[in-house]
């Protein structure tokens, strides 16, 4: 296969980044032209995505891969882009240099789930968090954000420094940092060096495991999560950690497989994936701003998404795949109610939610459904998602941390409900209903995250059937 189709998807996203910028530097009041710009560019990125879907092939020595599962998690961040941008529409957020820098996140997202070699991975890595670091603190008025950007930077550096010093393990024990070539050496019969393998794989374990928000390396999530502006915020939530997950996954699957190995990192993950369900499920019970909530909510999650790693392959990659998927559309949906909230009344914390399903009926409706999802009631996408994974992981007789899974599941219920009680609580008698007004884009990205919530929920199979079709190992 040529090697341009194969890199079309992050030279489509890079293309884009560059002319946003071009364009800033040489027209006045740019903004609204890079918006329009960025859209393009992103329905380019998922088109060219379903066009590849039945090619395959690989690029620069095997370095790059292109098959279903990274043009499916392509898909999916680009829907996530497209969402964000809709979220900040009209917003003082909404420049040319914010436009170029979720691009340019999104490429480093490209080369992750792409990337079949340590040094692609790292670049990928590293073009993801330096931008999105960027993102963080890119309200400059506001002093949380200032903070969140340089919390995110220096606890994202450290990271890096672990992945890197992971990858020079790993190299030390094997001689390649090609997945392939270490899956290889792994599976050799007089393969001897594996304390060197271990050390570099617990530090993989600790760099990956800052991005996604795993506990005990969150510490960055909740104030970040707070500080940075909410589209900034629903986006990292919905797909930064998806990205690093699905490298995990590539990584882990391919190049780590080996029976051995896998009997020693498996513990590892299920350790990591209970400590994390738990931790963010009990400190979300305290909080009281909505953004600080959610951001544990993340956290709980990903301890729920980390636990697929633990299931046979096929079925690891089918029912992460799903919940990538129902997380993107129920997160985002949640983060465009607190935007809209933000944007009219300024309202941030839980008490000032209350009585709003009087006042402001069809967003606390959408807000119910979204709460509700997440906290996997049925016949909602969240249910599905969190069902599919749990079973999968069942299949590989893991009893014990599905069942820990499943009662916090029903702990989360607790602070999401408390939610849906504060909306539905009068705030005074006779609370009338108040007419708001709300931007065009922001009513499309509420209808698309409730169509894509109750539609992954009540016809999961069609989304299933495409994730049934994506192997790592094809």
């Amino acid at each position: 296969m040529n090697t341009l189709m194969i890199i079309l998807l992050p030279l489509i996203l890079l293309a884009g980044a560059i002319l946003v910028i071009l364009l800033d530097a040489f027209m006045t009041n740019a903004s609204k032209k890079t918006y329009g710009l960025s859209v393009l560019v992103l329905i380019a990125a998922c088109l060219s995505a379903l066009f590849l879907w039945k090619n395959q092939g690989s690029a620069f020595g095997g370095m790059i891969v292109l098959d279903k599962f990274s043009l499916m998690a392509t898909f999916l961040f680009c829907i996530a882009g497209l969402i964000t941008l809709l979220l900040l529409h009209d917003s003082p957020l909404s420049t040319p240099q914010f436009h170029s820098l979720l691009l340019l996140t999104l490429v480093g997202m490209v080369l992750l789930v792409c990337g079949a070699h340590f040094l692609v991975l790292f670049i990928g890595l590293e073009i993801l968090s330096l931008s999105v670091y960027v993102l963080a603190a890119f309200a400059k008025r506001d002093p949380l954000s200032a903070e969140s950007g340089i919390k995110y930077f220096l606890l994202g550096s450290f990271a890096s420094a672990f992945f890197l010093y992971g990858a020079a393990f790993i190299y030390g024990a094997t001689g390649s940092l090609h997945l392939n070539q270490i899956a290889v050496a792994v599976s050799s019969p007089d393969f001897g060096n594996r304390t060197f393998l271990f050390l570099g794989l617990i530090f993989l374990v600790v760099g990956y495991g800052f991005k996604i928000s795993l506990a005990p390396f969150h510490m960055w999530t909740p104030d970040v999560y707070q500080g940075a502006p909410t589209p900034v915020t629903a986006f990292m939530a919905a797909t930064v950690k998806a990205a690093a997950l699905a490298s995990l996954m590539r990584v882990f699957l391919t190049a780590f497989s080996e029976t051995s190995v896998v009997e020693f990192w498996t513990p590892l993950i299920w350790v990591l994936a209970v400590v994390t369900m738990i931790f963010g499920n009990l400190t979300a019970l305290r909080q009281n701003n909505l953004k600080r909530l959610l951001a544990y909510s993340s956290i709980a999650h990903a301890g729920y998404m980390l636990l697929g790693l633990l299931a046979q392959p096929v079925q690891a990659q089918q029912s992460i795949l799903f919940y990538f998927a129902a997380y993107i559309f129920m997160n985002l949906g949640a983060f465009a109610v607190v935007t809209c909230m933000e944007n009219t009344s300024g309202a941030t914390r839980i008490d000032e939610y209350q009585g709003i399903a009087y006042t402001r009926p069809i967003l606390a409706t959408c807000m119910m459904l979204f709460l509700v999802s997440l906290g996997g009631l049925p016949p909602t996408a969240g249910f599905f998602a969190k069902f599919y994974l749990f079973r999968a992981v069942l299949q590989a007789d893991h009893v014990w941390v599905v069942v820990l899974a499943v009662l916090n599941s029903a702990v989360s219920f607790y602070y999401y409900l408390r939610i849906v009680i504060s909306m539905f609580t009068p705030e005074k008698e006779g609370a009338a209903f108040t007419p708001t007004r709300f931007a065009i884009p922001l009513i499309v990205t509420l209808i698309v995250t409730v169509v894509g919530t109750i539609w992954l929920g009540l016809m999961p199979g069609f989304f299933l059937e495409i994730a049934r079709a994506v192997s790592l190992f094809s």
